[in-house]
């Protein structure tokens, strides 16, 4: 079974966004097929040089790097998303596919289930 999330949420804001990435750990644990699509304010977790020790918070990096140790490869970003909001390849996490509205809108339709965070 083929599980895509969308992660919507900026990082640091509430608890959801890390509490999303603990759910595609644990589903990536029992060995099902994961992949991650960053959208909206969901292209900030991907932010190179996050400082969330500022903010007294775990930095969400660390959990990314933590992906290939779970068989996480397919991990893709919106353009749209990056452009909207001022970043670009250079200011995102390397791992991540950028990747267009159409090809986001196909990752959607090819998963056996969506979850939206």
């Amino acid at each position: 079974m083929k599980y895509l999330y969308l992660l919507r949420q900026a990082p640091y804001q509430s608890s959801l966004a890390r509490e999303a990435l603990d759910m595609v750990l644990a589903t990536a644990a029992f060995d099902q097929h994961v992949q991650l699509l960053f959208i909206n304010d969901g292209v900030f977790q991907l932010q190179k040089g996050q400082q969330a020790d500022l903010l007294q918070q775990k930095n969400i990096e660390k959990t990314l790097q933590a992906f290939a140790l779970y068989d996480i490869n397919d991990v893709y970003c919106c353009s749209h998303s990056l452009q909207l909001r001022g970043l670009t390849t250079d200011n995102i996490d390397a791992s991540a596919q950028v990747i267009d509205q159409a090809q986001c809108q196909a990752l959607i339709q090819q998963a056996d289930k969506v979850i939206s965070l």
